[in-house]
């Protein structure tokens, strides 16, 4: 029995129970977000057993995310990392590893934040590729 979505919510009825005579749902809802691959040249890092999502990698930030997924949930969802691919995923794990930085160099106020989520794949939308002109070659 799944209960109404709100937001980005997914809730799932897990037990009913009396208590005192009082009826109580104990639902678990599960944190869907998505992410939009772009510039995956530079942002997806794939080694043996897992691949990271760096979308800030290049770009000088405050705060640089990091999204890992299991390589083989990867290759089965996503294939090939290509600019446009949607992916919807549940938070497994999060953590926040700080630093101070170059003291030589350009340093945000409070260092640099580097947030780590690990992620399931909930699903995945590939892009559409874009149809030539009739008569003209790609």
């Amino acid at each position: 029995l799944w209960l109404k979505p709100k937001a980005e919510k997914r809730c799932k009825l897990m037990k009913v129970t009396a208590i005192f005579g009082v009826l109580v749902a104990l639902a678990s809802c599960k944190h869907m977000t998505t992410l939009t691959l772009s510039r995956t040249h530079m942002t997806v890092k794939v080694n043996d057993d897992k691949v990271f999502y760096k979308p800030k990698e290049g770009v000088m930030s405050a705060t640089y995310p990091i999204f890992e997924f299991s390589r083989e949930e990867w290759d089965r969802t996503v294939g090939t990392a290509q600019d446009g691919t949607v992916i919807t995923y549940e938070a497994v794990e999060s953590s926040t590893s700080h630093s101070a930085g170059d003291p030589e160099g350009a340093v945000p106020e409070g260092g640099f934040s580097k947030p780590k989520t690990v992620c399931k794949i909930v699903s995945v939308v590939q892009p559409v590729e874009k149809a030539s002109k009739p008569g003209v070659k790609a």
